[in-house]
């Protein structure tokens, strides 16, 4: 297996972003590489997808350009969706309510099992 095939199009996509974010900071590919303990060859591999990123390197890349993880990894089209800790919280305290509402109908309903007769409707 060649080199070309050990990477594909995410980590191509990953290192352009990468590329976009840096070039953005003004920060060169030397500064980068010593920032994260790598020569600037490597951080150009980073950015045309020809190396993977590791998820350490990336943690350190993030940490010296001041951005999130997901900003270079980006978001997969197949992948769902992050909700927000408050988006879920919200949701979490609705569906409380909801079976809360549920719980107490249940218990007013008055039970059927008592007053009917196990033969009722049965002929004799």
């Amino acid at each position: 297996m060649t080199r070309k095939e050990l990477t594909g199009p995410i980590d191509r996509a990953a290192g352009a972003r990468l590329c976009a974010i840096r070039k953005a900071r003004n920060v060169s590919q030397e500064k980068l590489g010593a920032e994260i303990g790598v020569t600037f060859q490597q951080v150009q591999k980073y950015e045309k997808g020809t190396n993977r990123i590791s998820i350490s390197t990336l943690i350190l890349i993030s940490k010296a350009l001041a951005c999130h993880p997901m900003d270079i990894i980006g978001e997969a089209e197949d992948m769902p969706q992050r909700l927000s800790l408050d988006t879920l919280l919200a949701e979490k305290k609705e569906a409380d309510a909801r079976l809360a509402h549920i719980a107490s109908l249940a218990s007013r309903r008055p039970s059927t099992a008592s007053s009917v007769s196990p033969t009722a409707g049965v002929a004799q």
